[in-house]
């Protein structure tokens, strides 16, 4: 939520606009990425994206301001198990 936008965004479509956002071999390409494109990483302009916010006035500034903050914390299972012979291998 926003002054702009005080209800929020319709989750719809800011599911639509996440999508728009390109992945390239498990890796989601970065606002600036989005933006500008990426030589180095092959990220080109992304213009459907750019076309799409340019729809809601103010939203690119607020997905700048926002990007990269911490949504969630988890925690995931783990297992390290030591032998003192290689006979259990």
């Amino acid at each position: 939520r926003s002054k702009d936008y005080p209800e929020g965004l319709d989750t719809d479509i800011a599911r639509y606009l996440s999508s728009l956002i390109e992945v390239k071999r498990g890796f989601v390409a970065t606002l600036k990425q989005t933006l500008e494109g990426d030589e180095t990483t092959g990220y080109s302009v992304n213009h459907s994206f750019i076309k799409e916010c340019n729809q809601y006035p103010g939203l690119l500034d607020i997905i700048k301001k926002i990007e990269g903050l911490i949504v969630g914390s988890s925690t995931h299972a783990a297992a390290v198990i030591l032998f003192d012979d290689n006979d259990r291998l």
